[in-house]
């Protein structure tokens, strides 16, 4: 499971902001100019839901960052504010024409913020990109009646099509999986669109254009959403609604299980999915993340020693407020080098940020057995995952994914792809932003083969290679 990384880049200076833009629809995009420190830019987008409600998300261009989600929003008398929550920012000011005069405002911090109204945001174009000006804009109702967005990607010709419903990793995710330019999600709905498939894929709640509140330990909301997703699917005009697969990322491979357990899908994929317990993922994700960022391997053993206690305390403890003091208790009392090594690969990151430790239902999610959803999947898998990723390492999850399913599994390891699906030459985070190539080839081939006609790539290799023969095996042949 994916532990967005990215957002936990952008408070790196004082400004993570948010902006707003006239009553309609629109993008907005400015400098905001830190006295003896950097010029930000800033973009933003302003929009309507079709409950009627307004919503608004930032993008801090420097940093790759786009998508951020703004607490609240207010328009009226020819002025508009926008708040964020963490960092507490507040943007507010006269819209006159194609400029938003803004003032931008942090603690004691304000300063002067210009917004024009342009076209587009301002981002980083890799060269996998797909043009999606022919993609279709989808809204649907969760379970609870929260109204959803997503993108509906349809190929060319009459159909009647099989389908895909793309399912995204976890934190805020967006429909494209948007990360530093890339778009991962919107490269494989095209290109399976080149294979005569339809697909779906949308915002998580909270995040874009999808209303209600985002929940980054909310697996029962998410699992909700998406069941509403594979609905949204089947009626989409031109798909043949008895061939639907599930296609889902990182923690959206879990939730792809979920849902094939109780619903009537023709396939799983699984990207880069969890097999383990996702307390034991946590664990090993903690040391994976930190070798590959240059911990030795005292150190990297020494923060998974800590962050394991912290998670075993935060699973025995569902009120909040007593986790939070035995908590303190378990930091105090932590060796001098675990402490180090936590403050120098980890820092309150992730999940274990506050935003994640605070959750009154982080124990339901660490409890997550993934091999109990496997176990009802007896439909086809495919299990993928790539040989330099830190954050679901291959070997145990692939394998307690096979041991788990309840139909016939093909695996695949790519040794040169990453956590992001990425061609790569090394495991570090850090390097997801750097390289141009938004998906591998080889790994979308390998899916989009095995989606139509359930060929294997001849580049993927098992997760437990097999043993060579012993040298009596050999003599006996």
């Amino acid at each position: 499971m994916l532990k967005n990384a990215f957002f936990v880049l952008l408070l790196t200076f004082c400004g993570r902001a948010a902006v707003a833009g006239s009553a309609s629809d629109s993008a907005w995009q400015g400098d905001l100019v830190i006295p003896d420190g950097p010029t930000m830019a800033i973009g933003v987008e302003l929009f309507s839901r079709p409950d009627d409600s307004r919503g608004a998300n930032v993008a801090v261009i420097a940093q790759g960052a786009r998508y951020l989600p703004v607490a609240s929003l207010e328009e009226g008398d020819g002025k508009v504010a926008i708040s964020i929550d963490n960092p507490p920012v507040r943007i507010a000011g006269p819209v006159e024409g194609d400029l938003w005069q803004a003032r931008f405002m942090q603690g004691e911090f304000e300063a002067p913020l210009t917004l024009e109204r342009v076209e587009a945001i301002d981002e980083p174009i890799r060269p996998d990109t797909p043009d999606t000006t022919n993609d279709r804009e989808v809204w649907f109702q969760s379970g609870d009646g929260v109204w959803l967005a997503g993108s509906f990607t349809r190929p060319v010709g009459e159909g009647p099509f099989a389908a895909a419903l793309l399912i995204g990793g976890s934190g805020a995710t967006q429909r494209d999986a948007y990360h530093a330019g890339h778009r991962p999600m919107a490269v494989l709905a095209h290109r399976l669109a080149e294979a005569g498939i339809a697909t779906l894929r949308y915002d998580k709640r909270g995040v874009y254009k999808s209303g209600g509140a985002h929940n980054p330990v909310d697996l029962a909301n998410t699992e909700i959403d998406a069941r509403a997703a594979l609905k949204a699917l089947g009626v989409q005009r031109g798909v043949d609604a008895n061939q639907i697969g599930l296609i889902g990322h990182s923690e959206g491979s879990l939730i792809a299980a979920m849902l094939a357990a109780s619903n009537d899908v023709q396939y799983v994929v699984s990207l880069a999915g969890p097999g383990m317990k996702v307390k034991d993922l946590f664990v090993l994700q903690d040391k994976t993340e930190a070798l590959a960022a240059g911990a030795t391997e005292e150190e990297a053993t020494a923060l998974s020693e800590l962050t394991s206690r912290i998670y075993q305390t935060v699973m025995q403890r569902p009120d909040v407020e007593q986790r939070m003091i035995l908590l303190g208790d378990v930091m105090s009392k932590a060796s001098d080098e675990e402490k180090a090594a936590f403050e120098a690969w980890n820092g309150g990151t992730g999940t274990l940020s506050s935003n994640w430790l605070f959750r009154p239902d982080y124990p339901q999610l660490l409890a997550t057995d993934p091999a109990e959803y496997w176990r009802s999947v007896t439909e086809r898998a495919l299990v993928i995952n790539g040989g330099l990723d830190s954050q679901v390492p291959y070997q145990p999850n692939v394998n307690l994914i096979i041991a788990a399913a309840g139909g016939p599994v093909s695996d695949c390891v790519l040794p040169k792809v990453n956590h992001l699906l990425q061609p790569a030459q090394t495991a570090s985070i850090e390097a997801y932003a750097q390289i141009e190539t938004t998906i591998s080839e080889t790994l979308l081939d390998t899916v989009v083969g095995w989606v139509s006609d359930g060929h294997l790539s001849d580049a993927c290799e098992p997760a437990y290679p097999p043993k060579p023969p012993t040298s009596e095996q050999t003599s006996r042949n």
